[in-house]
């Protein structure tokens, strides 16, 4: 039982936390809303392009555009095996893990 309320503090926390951010960024966007609405009014702020209002050949465009670049990633990255992987993760990964913590034990300590 007492596993379960120590569950829940830790969502209501995480919870909390977050809303209290979601709030201060819509109150802080509620604050300068009013400075931007006046400063394109008395600039006589208008966009430039006169877009059509069917945008799905827009869409199609860029869905397709990001399609052919994950293809091209794909395409263009090399099909490693798994033990090069393996010794990859052993080899070179776990010595810049263990370096990056040593570092950050010293700047922990330092600072």
């Amino acid at each position: 039982m007492i596993m379960w309320d120590i569950k829940l503090f830790l969502v209501d926390f995480f919870f909390s936390i977050n809303c209290m951010l979601l709030h201060s960024i819509f109150y802080f966007l509620d604050l300068i809303n009013p400075f931007f609405l006046t400063s394109f009014s008395l600039i006589n702020w208008q966009i430039g392009l006169n877009l059509p209002q069917n945008l799905s050949l827009f869409f199609g465009f860029k869905f397709c555009l990001c399609i052919s670049f994950l293809i091209l990633i794909r395409g263009g990255t090399p099909r490693y095996r798994y033990d090069f992987l393996t010794k990859l993760g052993w080899l070179k990964f776990l010595s810049l893990i263990l370096l990056v913590l040593i570092f950050s034990l010293l700047f922990y300590l330092v600072y």
